[in-house]
Parts: C-alpha cells; structure tokens; sequence
C-alpha cells in the first residue's frame, strides 16, 4: 500500500523526480569511481592495523606450538600481508577476498 502511494508520489510531482534521481546518482558513485573514500583504501587500513596487532600479540615461535585461534590468526595474517604486498588493485581485491572469506568463516563458526 506505501509503495503504491510512493509510486503515484513520485510520478506526479517533479519534486520527486528530482529528489529520486539525486538518490540514485548519490548511491552510484563507489561504483562508478575508484575514490579513497570508498574500496580498497579502508580495507588497506583495517588490515594493516589487524597485522600490526597480530605481530604484537603474537607469540615469536616457530607456528608449531600456536592454539588454534592463534593458527587461524596467522592465516589471516599471511592473506592481510599477500594483500597489502600486492601492485594492482586486482590482486589486492584477491588476496582479500581470501582475507574476509576466511574472516567471515571465524565469525560463523564463533
């Protein structure tokens, strides 16, 4: 019923027009500009600080005697580090796919 009357809302009244195709500019911009306020510039730096504190608390042994979070921390700590070691954004953008896949994966599983 609301989408109706927005509907009949924005086809009658200019106003609305307008007001609709400055949203739908708006919302288009990360897509249609590579801009450091969007992509991968955030993503370099939350990724360098989760690196930074990793090797912070990390303990300096050889990786044979790490828990098991400490385990899945050093692989996404070797992703976060392939990513923020690469030249192009698209080898940036695959090593972090890797980085929040297996990031995504440690939420899940709790």
């Amino acid at each position: 019923m609301y989408c109706r009357l927005l509907l009949k809302l924005i086809l009658r009244d200019k106003a609305a027009w307008i007001c609709t195709l400055v949203l739908a500019a708006a919302f288009s911009v990360p897509i249609a500009f590579n801009s450091p306020i969007y992509g991968p510039f955030f993503m370099k730096q939350g990724m360098q600080s989760f690196v930074d504190a990793f090797n912070t608390r990390a303990p300096q042994a050889n990786g044979t005697d790490l828990s098991p979070e400490q385990q899945a921390d050093a692989e996404l700590a070797r992703y976060a580090n392939a990513a923020l070691a690469a030249q192009t954004d698209a080898a940036f953008l695959d090593s972090a796919e890797s980085y929040y896949a297996l990031m995504g994966e440690g939420f899940q599983s709790g």
